[in-house]
This record gives structure tokens, C-alpha cells and sequence, in this order.
């Protein structure tokens, strides 16, 4: 049937006066993040940082009132052992500003900034200091003294990060106000070390903006061959307060030509497009690779989204996270990994890759030193499979427990959501956590789920675009797409064969699921469209007795509950391909199969195929019970066994249909 795919070729479809435009899709990763794996490295510090070591040992750095202080963690990050302060400061001075990097040989460097305490002195001056340990920071080497600064607080040097070139040199980047006696000026500075770490050169400046403060510098190396790193800088024309900017040279200049001025073409506002949220402030940006995709995520702290505008005070700041492209640039897809309330506060930021393939966002809140990890994704995917419509989430959905996509935050819950397919169906499952569950109001807590079958990426709703709604009263609304001249031309077009659907909606006191099979007849498909890239959206609507408001993936555009359809923005999908063993049926002469538990018997039914044999399995693949019927319904005694069950149907045409059920 396939009746959309004529039009996947047009770059522009007329529609009784609208034009419906095709666009260029999404292609950047954006990063879901999983609430229940927020967790407290380091109780108490401050400038947190955690990075994974070659032998996979994770280690979170901070500062504490103790001094230089690190936890470890063996399971990436999942928990974490009891903090150990390793040292303290020289002389009257005070940790701050610590970090942690592996040098390819293996070596462990921390660098920290030793802050002078008051009164101030010159026996006491700033400075920025290394450590090396040689097995997994097991031990540590005296400190070795890279920079020493200025003893009077307005004339500090802060911020040490490390970078290993490829050639073996080791580079350390700082910011640094030490020449500024009368003025609040900073730059960013480099020293170089020829030997590991063990002496270091005299710094050179990298990056000036004359009249400002250049701070916070996190240095990366690009497939390009560029030596680019973030920092924060106020002096941007026609901006006000800091933002993320980006600092490069290439490997094969190596900051000989001189340093990045204000003027420079080497030093540009990070976001994709800057104009957006102008007010909003980034300080402190960290970066770190995105090995999977090439790309990079950026986190820093500041006043985005709901608190943009409102003139907070640095203590009342969240943490943001963006995804940026594989040359350090173009930042988009901004996500709140803690999502704080308002009088809380996520700072002093960092992000790290973990190889789990994770993105850990870690800041400093009321409780410490947190860390919760995220997942960059480019798109979604359906495993093969059947799962039982009940409204559970015990089934094998393509992750487990149905929990493919991660969404939520702090102050709005937890939400997950996955795929399955099958022959006839496409599956869908919610799982949202809500505090105030409403399912008897006009408009409703529920869940909309949109699909493109034809990557159409079409502004507005054409055929072979869909968008559901599941209710929580238990209804399912169906608007599809329309390229058919006439009043309803490029406008969501309300259908009446929702029927077709089967879902379930199971309520609880502070979560509710949600199961669908959508046929895929009701999509214009006879079979399954595995070979086939597809877009698909999902956004919850959340009801309060004041409100309704609607939470979307991010950069996702589509206008709710109405409007257009921008399925360009919206993630790709695809079908993995069957790895069941069973054959996906083909659409002709295939028999429709149903299969259910009644509380004592199971029950089979097909659309008049007569069934020959029924087998019913374990997980583990033992036979439980079989029958061999040869009539289009029959029931199967299963006796003792409970729990989840694979039923295979073979039909007198020597198909064979499986389905999973659940023995209650």
C-alpha cells in the first residue's frame, strides 16, 4: 500500500494555498538524561570534576574544606566509595580549582590552583601545581610548581587544564590577571612540558580581549587537526555578561603565530545561533568529545530557560549541557541535566565521556558534588518483537523494562518510553512519573506520539505523517497529514478508525503507563517498513489544576497540541532488522493472530486460518504446553506455570507466528 511514498521525492508540495516545504533533517545527537542516575561523588566540594581512567576506574576530583580530595568508582559511576583527602595546600594557602588527566603513557596528573590566605603576603603567593602518579593514583609525587603568581587576590592566576599533543608535548592552559595590577583584565595562558610534566616552560598568552577577562579555559584536539578551547568572555559587542566562546590554532601552529585578540576570527560565541536567548549568560564552560559521533558535548552554568531574565545571582544558577559538531562549533539541542527549582543551584560544572557511552554532567549543589549521566542519541530503533498489551513494563522492550528513551527532569519527573514491532504492529510504551495524575478533566495528562514513515521532514502535517494521543481516560485520538487540495490541505486531519488500536493505560498514585499496538494497515503499510528511515516525536502533556503544559524532546518544533508538523526536527527511527528466528510474515495470506490469558486458559484466534499446532515456552525455552487443533480458535491449559510465556502458532500453511503473553 505505501500510499505516502510518492510524494518522499517532491522538495515542495502545493496545497490549496499552503506550501508544504521539505527540509534538511536533524542531524545532531541530543542528549536524554537519566534521573535515577544522579548521585554524590564527593560530599561538601567544590569545582567538581570526574574522568575515567584507561584501566576503566572512574575518579571524581573536588575541593574540599580537607583539601585535594577524590572518590573512586568501579561500576562507571553507578556508586561511588568513601572520599579521601590526599592533601592540603602549601604554607598559608588554600585548594581550589582541581583537575585530573591520563596521559597516554599512562601517567595520572592533577592540577590544582594553591590560593593564598589571608593576610596576604609575599611569602605566600599564588600558584598553579602538578602531581604525577605512575600507578593509578595509588601514589603521588611531591608537588612540582608550574606557575607562581601574584599574593594579592585581585591579581590571581586560576584554573589550570591539561592537554597532551600528539607529538607527546604536554601542555597546561590557565587563566591568569597576575600583569593587571590596576585593572580587572585577565588572559589565558600556556605553559609547555617536554618530559612529562617534570618542567615546564616559560607560559605564553593564547587568548586577550583587552578590557576583559578571558577565564576558565578546557582544552580539546579536533579530527582536523585544531587545538580549540572554551572559555568564558564577557566583551562580546551587543552582549551583556558572559558567554561561552571558543579559542583555536591549528596542531601545526601551535599558538606560534601569536595570541587570539577580541578581533579574531579564531574567537567565536559557541552557540549555533547566538541571537537566541541573547540575555541568557554562560560561565564556566567545560567540553569534552562525543567519541561515538565526533561531536562535542559543552556544559556551563547560568541563567537559561525559565530563570533567563531574572537577574539571578551566580548561587541561584543551573547547569545546561549542549551538543556542538565535530570542529567544536555550533552548539544546540541545550538540555538541564539537574533541572534544579529555583533556590537551588547546580554550578561550578564540568562534563566528562564515559565508555559506557555516556555523557556525565557533574556540579556543585546544596548536598556536594553531583553527577548524573545522559545519553547522547541520534535517533530511536524497534527491535523485533511482541510484547503483552497489559499495561506493565516487564516485557523485553528493545531496552529493558521499555526504557529506550530517557526523558525528565528534577522538578518534572521521570519518564521513559520505547519501541517494538512485529509483523502487525508497531508497539509503543510510556512510563511517566507524575505527582498529580489527572485522567477525568477536557484535557488530560497523556502522552502524544508523532511518526514520519517516509522522512518527509515536512513543516507542515502531509499524508504519510501521523500524530497520536493517548488519554489517560483510556481514548486514543489519531490526526494524520494531508496533501489532498481542499480545506484540510496541510492541516492535521482527525480520523475516525482509532478502534483499530489497542492500548491500555494502568494509573498509579505517582506514575502511569501506557501500552499501544498500532496496526500497521491504520500507517499505510502491508509490512513492516524495516529498510526505511523514519522520524518519529514524542511530547507528554501534563495537567495541573491551573495548567497544561507540554514537555518535548529538545529542538523538537512541532507545535502542540496543534499546528505544523516540522518532522524534520524530529529524531530519526528505524526497525532493527528481525534477529528472532522467525520469519516476519509477508502480507499476502499471512493470518491476523490473536492471543490472550483469561485468567485460567489461554486463547488463540485467527482471522479463519486454521491452526495446526500451538506451543507454549518458557524464556528459557522450555515446552509448557502444546495442542494440536486444526480449527481457527482453540484454548491451551497451562497448568502451574506463571510469568511471562512465548506462544508459537503454526497454521495449516505452515506459518509460523509467535506471540508473548503474560501467565498471571
Amino acid at each position: 500500500m505505501n500510499r505516502f511514498l510518492t510524494i518522499i521525492t517532491l522538495g515542495i508540495i502545493a496545497t490549496s494555498g499552503i506550501i508544504a516545504a521539505t527540509f534538511e533533517p536533524y542531524n545532531r545527537s541530543r542528549l536524554f538524561w537519566d534521573i535515577s542516575s544522579r548521585v554524590l561523588t564527593i560530599s561538601n566540594g567544590v569545582y567538581g570534576r570526574v574522568y575515567e581512567l584507561q584501566n576503566g576506574r572512574m575518579v571524581s576530583v573536588a575541593a574540599t574544606s580537607s583539601g585535594y580530595t577524590m572518590s573512586f568508582s568501579n561500576d562507571k559511576g553507578k556508586t561511588w566509595n568513601d572520599q579521601k583527602a590526599l592533601f592540603k595546600a602549601r604554607g598559608n594557602r588554600h585548594v581550589a580549582n582541581p583537575e585530573v588527566f591520563q596521559m597516554s603513557d599512562g601517567t595520572v596528573l592533577i592540577g590544582y590552583n594553591e590560593r593564598p590566605n589571608t593576610p596576604y603576603g609575599a611569602d605566600h603567593p599564588f600558584l598553579i601545581t602538578l602531581r604525577r602518579s605512575t600507578d593509578n593514583c595509588e601514589t603521588w609525587s611531591e608537588p612540582i610548581t608550574i606557575y607562581t603568581g601574584d599574593y594579592v587576590w585581585e591579581n590571581g592566576c586560576w584554573e589550570p587544564i591539561f592537554l597532551e599533543l600528539p607529538s607527546g608535548e604536554l601542555q597546561c592552559y590557565f587563566s591568569d590577571e597576575t600583569p593587571f595590577k590596576t585593572t580587572s583584565e585577565q588572559y589565558i595562558v600556556m605553559s609547555r612540558s617536554f618530559d612529562g610534566g617534570f618542567t615546564w616552560t616559560k607560559p605564553i598568552i593564547t587568548s586577550y580581549r583587552a578590557g576583559c577577562r578571558d577565564g576558565m579555559p578546557v582544552p580539546v584536539i579536533t579530527e582536523a587537526g585544531e587545538i580549540v578551547y572554551t572559555i568564558e568572555d564577557f566583551g562580546h559587542p551587543g552582549y551583556s555578561g558572559f558567554r561561552a566562546t571558543t579559542i583555536r590554532t591549528t596542531l601545526e601552529d601551535n599558538w606560534t603565530s601569536g595570541y587570539v585578540d577580541g578581533n579574531s576570527s579564531r574567537r567565536e560565541i559557541a552557540f549555533e545561533n547566538p541571537k537566541v536567548n541573547a540575555t541568557s549568560r554562560s560561565h564556566g564552560p567545560y567540553v569534552c568529545h562525543i567519541p561515538e559521533t565526533g561531536e562535542y558535548a559543552m556544559g556551563w552554568m547560568g541563567d537559561y530557560g525559565d530563570r533567563e531574565g531574572l537577574n539571578l545571582d551566580l548561587d541561584y544558577y543551573d547547569m545546561y549541557v549542549a551538543v556542538g559538531d565535530k570542529d567544536v562549533r555550533n552548539f544546540k539541542a541545550i538540555t538541564a541535566p539537574f533541572d534544579m527549582p529555583m533556590n537551588e543551584h547546580a554550578t561550578w560544572i564540568s562534563v566528562a565521556h564515559i565508555s559506557d557511552g555516556t555523557i556525565a554532567a557533574v556540579g556543585e549543589t546544596i548536598n556536594g558534588i553531583e553527577m548524573i549521566k545522559g545519553r547522547p542519541m541520534k535517533s530511536f530503533s524497534a527491535n523485533y518483537g511482541t510484547p503483552a498489551i497489559d499495561g506493565d513494563f516487564h516485557d523485553d522492550w528493545t531496552e529493558k523494562f521499555g526504557r529506550q528513551v530517557k526523558m525528565g527532569s528534577t522538578k518534572r519527573g521521570t519518564k521513559y518510553f520505547d519501541y517494538l514491532y512485529d509483523s502487525q504492529n508497531l508497539y509503543f510504551i510510556a512510563t511517566v512519573f507524575d505527582k498529580t495524575i489527572i485522567s477525568d478533566k477536557t484535557d488530560n495528562d497523556g502522552v502524544y506520539l508523532s511518526l514520519d514513515l517516509g522522512n518527509l521532514c515536512s513543516d507542515y502535517p502531509i499524508d504519510g505523517i501521523y500524530r497520536f494521543f493517548f488519554d489517560l481516560n483510556g481514548t486514543v485520538t489519531l490526526r494524520s497529514g494531508s496533501t489532498i487540495a481542499g480545506t484540510n490541505a496541510g492541516k492535521w486531519v482527525k480520523s475516525d478508525i482509532t478502534s483499530q488500536i489497542q492500548s491500555v493505560v494502568t494509573l498509579k498514585s505517582s506514575y502511569y503507563i501506557i501500552e499501544a499496538a498500532i496496526p500497521w494497515s491504520m500507517l499505510g503499510c502491508d509490512t513492516p517498513p524495516v529498510n526505511r528511515t523514519m522520524r518519529t516525536d514524542i511530547s507528554i502533556a501534563n495537567r495541573t489544576d491551573s495548567e497544561l503544559t507540554y514537555t518535548s524532546i529538545v529542538d523538537s518544533e512541532e507545535a502542540l497540541p496543534a499546528g505544523k508538523a516540522n518532522s524534520h526536527t524530529w529524531m530519526e527511527f528505524t526497525l532493527n532488522e528481525n534477529t528472532t528466528g522467525v520469519s516476519t510474515p509477508t502480507a499476502d495470506g499471512t493470518a491476523k493472530v490473536s492471543a490472550w490469558y483469561d485468567g485460567s486458559q489461554v486463547n488463540v484466534s485467527t482471522d479463519g486460518e486454521l491452526i495446526s499446532l500451538i506451543e507454549l515456552f518458557a524464556p528459557n525455552g522450555s515446552l509448557v504446553a502444546s495442542e494440536t487443533p486444526m480449527s481457527p480458535q482453540c484454548t491451551l491449559t497451562a497448568g502451574n506455570y506463571r510469568g511471562i510465556a512465548i506462544l508459537r502458532i503454526t497454521t495449516a500453511d505452515n506459518s509460523n507466528v509467535t506471540r508473548k503473553i503474560v501467565i498471571k
